[in-house]
């Protein structure tokens, strides 16, 4: 009887969670596992639906980008998320507090911050009047990169690491 119970709250609360989904967006949580309906819906409109069926803090939500027809059933999260958010910059998925990271009906991660599309597109070699590819046009300044060390590694307008002077030193 009490497994009987159990399933009529899951159905009844998978239903909630569907009729109050934006339109066109149809999400659940599983057990770290998502089953994802959109019918012409943005990136926008699935990451709202994420934040409110899944109780996620999601930054930076709001990326252009087309409508999207894509059906998933039980899948991981992260996949999911890669799916999704394949038109951004990339994301950072911050995984939920331990005490709430149990929760079977919820998203496995607490925060979801997208970063902006790159710009490669707006550097990449294009034709000039002559038909040869121009070359890339540098950076107004340079990228660091963290070493392993913890320093940083400067990149120079040639898009290479500028030569330690410190290397090897004691």
């Amino acid at each position: 009887m009490n497994r009987v119970v159990r399933i009529a709250v899951t159905v009844v609360v998978m239903t909630a969670t569907t009729l109050s989904a934006a339109p066109g967006v149809h999400l659940a949580f599983r057990d770290g596992r998502v089953w994802l309906s959109a019918d012409r819906a943005s990136v926008g409109q699935i990451l709202a639906e994420w934040a409110r069926a899944g109780g996620t803090r999601i930054v930076n939500g709001d990326i252009a980008g087309q409508l999207l027809t894509i059906e998933m059933n039980d899948v991981p999260e992260m996949q999911a998320l890669d799916a999704v958010l394949r038109s951004a910059g990339g994301f950072i998925a911050t995984a939920r507090a331990a005490d709430q990271a149990a929760t079977p009906n919820i998203s496995r991660f607490g925060q979801i911050t997208v970063l902006p599309p790159g710009r490669a597109a707006a550097n990449a070699a294009v034709p000039s009047e002559t038909g040869r590819p121009q070359p890339p046009v540098p950076p107004a300044f340079a990228y660091p990169i963290f070493a392993a060390s913890g320093g940083q590694r400067i990149i120079g307008p040639d898009g290479q690491p500028i030569p330690d002077d410190q290397e090897g030193a004691p």
